[in-house]
């Protein structure tokens, strides 16, 4: 699916040299099956897939930055395409959902887009004024969102949505005709973002470790949220960037 013409062509140009440069692999189609990552972006539209894969270890974290693009039918029975800069990571926890975006007139528009859930306030006046943030589990989310990543939010967060599901955290926002390559500011925000949640993760009746068995552990539990990559078992709803 062309992205706006011969720009497609100039980014992928980017894409490729910033794959180079940081030891990255790139490929034009979506070959891990991205599309299936449990997000509700990835269901808008009547038609979506991912395109302008690149994808590896960066910052230490193996993710995938690629171009989403969802398409509608109008009125006139032509298409209409969205298009979204993302990032996403694998998790080494399953978890429950936590939803966090930059309020704007945008999102304030399409307040219900997005995973759901209970909405979440924090201590900080301007976080609760800039940010909204819902999730199915509200003491897990007030885990995984302590002061540091409260003061990272607000240096880096405006304009981009973050979400946690499942295996997967997922960063993006929507992409406009004149914007430029965004492969390298979603993989930093990606990577910042997962490092900026604790090793401990909160107390959760459905947030289990990679390995363990389906039936969920007792909300007593605590899971230790490991950041090593090289060993235990991950599940591969979709291929895994690290190969």
């Amino acid at each position: 699916m062309p992205i706006f013409g011969t720009k497609r062509h100039r980014e992928n140009k980017v894409q490729q040299a910033f794959a180079q440069l940081h030891g990255l692999q790139y490929s034009a189609e979506d070959v891990f099956g991205l599309a299936g990552l449990p997000f509700p972006v990835f269901s808008e539209g009547d038609e979506c897939g991912c395109q302008d894969i690149v994808y590896g270890q960066y910052n230490g974290l193996n993710a995938w930055a690629f171009t989403l693009w969802t398409s509608d039918t109008d009125s006139n029975g032509g298409r209409a395409y969205a298009y979204y800069a993302c990032a996403a990571a694998p998790l080494p926890a399953d978890c429950p959902s936590i939803d966090i975006h930059a309020v704007t007139a945008m999102t304030r528009a399409f307040r219900n887009v997005g995973l759901g859930g209970n909405e979440v306030p924090f201590e900080s006046e301007e976080f609760n004024k800039r940010f909204r943030v819902t999730s199915a589990e509200p003491q897990f989310a007030t885990e995984v969102i302590p002061q540091d990543m409260i003061e990272w939010l607000l240096r880096n967060g405006d304009d981009w949505h973050f979400e946690v599901n499942r295996n997967y955290i997922l960063v993006y926002r929507r992409q406009h005709k004149d914007d430029e390559d965004q492969s390298a500011k979603a993989f930093d925000l990606a990577t910042d973002f997962y490092n900026h949640i604790p090793d401990v993760v909160a107390c959760s009746s459905s947030c289990r470790p990679w390995g363990s068995p389906s039936a969920p552990t007792r909300r007593s539990t605590c899971h230790l949220w490991s950041r090593r990559r090289s060993s235990g078992r991950r599940r591969r709803r979709v291929g895994h960037p690290g190969g």
